[in-house]
């Protein structure tokens, strides 16, 4: 008799588990994600898989950023990463596949947008319907608007920064054709980091520094933050294989946070610096040193200031003497006041990304290709 309540809460869970994987049915797709003319970009490598829905198979185009950390499944995170194509269909439905592989559950922003002819309005937007106490896989289908002129028009769909989601395709109306879709983005940039570039904590992905920041220089975006890291002298062999025009280095707050002795912290940066130059001798890198952080944050095992870890990042640009390796102040980025953080300190809201990407606009001065 004690097994009662047990089994009748595992029956329930199992019917809810059922009803979850039967809501999932496959649409009907008339142009698959592996169409030649559907333009993606802003992803570290991509792959079409052959997925069961509904007990049917269907394409799905897979993102990855390669990086593997704490369990979480940010690295199945695509920030800004975009899918676009130009058509003149009249009824245009995409479809998107949200997966298992991002599966924290208390970090976990599915919110992405969409832009027709390069313009985005405010409710543009697409998530799951999933609680952030829930993670099964689900499909989500966004009805895109149709311009009031006729003809081509081109669409993107730009995928959240905390969630992992495919591309399974398009359902256009009959007779609806498609024609290349051609990127204006003029040079390709790479923002590394940790939580604060993956995004953590923006309201959505276009409202995260390294979003803003492209978008306000042109500049295709692959974003390689990942939450929850701290200096690794093998992320560098990464970045220079992306081949980009320029990139962003913003870490060391998990380094602080987690008490790693500066002169471990040194040693890592002086080893992703030269690994980084070993392949990408000439690239442009802008080294920010930590953002400030509201002194009512602290954590357990910051037992060393985070001005010590800012000071090894100046010492360690000074002394490289490379003329392509540019120092940026954190602490100057945003206004020292909390109403610009989150209440995980470490990170920027809204605001202070938005104010960040600005000061880091006017900084950062380079020629377009």
């Amino acid at each position: 008799m004690p097994k009662i309540p047990y089994l009748k809460s595992l029956v329930m869970a199992l019917t809810l588990l059922q009803s979850m994987h039967a809501a999932i049915r496959l649409p009907e797709i008339t142009v698959p994600a592996d169409h030649p003319k559907i333009h993606s970009s802003g992803y570290v490598s991509q792959k079409i898989l052959t997925r069961t829905l509904d007990g049917q198979p269907v394409q799905s185009l897979q993102f990855n950023r390669l990086i593997r950390l704490n369990g979480k499944g940010y690295g199945w995170d695509n920030p800004g990463t975009r899918i676009a194509f130009r058509t003149n269909a009249s009824e245009i439905t995409a479809y998107l596949y949200y997966s298992e592989n991002h599966s924290s559950t208390t970090a976990r922003n599915s919110v992405g947008i969409y832009s027709v002819n390069g313009h985005s309005e405010s409710d543009w937007t697409f998530q799951t319907a999933a609680t952030s106490k829930v993670r099964s896989p689900e499909i989500v289908a966004i009805e895109l608007p149709y311009p009031d002129t006729s003809g081509f028009h081109d669409y993107e769909l730009i995928l959240p920064y905390e969630d992992a989601a495919e591309f399974i395709g398009l359902n256009l109306n009959s007779g609806a054709a498609l024609e290349t879709f051609n990127s204006k983005r003029a040079l390709r940039y790479v923002a590394y980091g940790d939580s604060v570039t993956q995004g953590f904590t923006s309201s959505r992905v276009d409202r995260s520094y390294a979003y803003r920041l492209a978008e306000q220089k042109n500049w295709e975006l692959i974003n390689a933050g990942y939450g929850g890291r701290s200096s690794a002298p093998e992320d560098a062999k990464l970045i220079a294989s992306l081949s980009p025009d320029l990139a962003t280095v913003l870490i060391g707050v998990n380094d602080w946070q987690g008490g790693r002795p500066i002169a471990s912290f040194r040693k890592n940066m002086e080893q992703f610096l030269d690994n980084l130059r070993k392949d990408q001798p000439d690239l442009p890198v802008y080294l920010i040193t930590p953002l400030w952080v509201p002194p009512s944050w602290q954590p357990a095992r910051a037992n060393i200031p985070l001005g010590a870890y800012r000071q090894a990042l100046r010492d360690i640009s000074q002394s490289r003497r490379d003329a392509q390796l540019h120092l940026i102040e954190g602490p100057e980025l945003i206004d020292h006041d909390p109403k610009y953080f989150d209440r995980v300190a470490v990170h920027p809201n809204d605001a202070g990304f938005e104010m960040m990407a600005q000061r880091l606009q006017a900084r950062i001065q380079l020629n377009s290709k």
